[in-house]
């Protein structure tokens, strides 16, 4: 099943939104537009990136523009990696 096929109350019922930071290529391909290539070229701009800080990073991938972007912002969430470091760790990936 996708993502997409669920409304809204189901996706946070199916586990809440996907973390962008941690999700595997399986579990991106899940979203609505994104299939094994896409889901490659997110985990590919992530590592480049140092993770996400915002959704609005995704528009640094390859093939996802502003139409994607809205129809992924209710599905998937980010949280900054830098908030699941260990305490002292610093600075910044970028």
């Amino acid at each position: 099943m996708k993502l997409a096929e669920l409304d809204e109350q189901d996706v946070y019922t199916f586990g809440g939104r996907l973390d962008l930071n941690r999700a595997s290529a399986k579990e991106l391909e899940m979203l609505p537009g994104i299939g094994e290539k896409r889901a490659l070229a997110i985990i590919e701009t992530r590592a480049r990136l140092g993770g996400f800080e915002a959704l609005e990073d995704l528009l640094d991938v390859p093939g996802i523009g502003p139409s994607t972007l809205s129809r992924l912002d209710r599905l998937c969430r980010v949280v900054p990696q830098s908030d699941s470091a260990p305490s002292g760790a610093s600075g910044s990936k970028r």
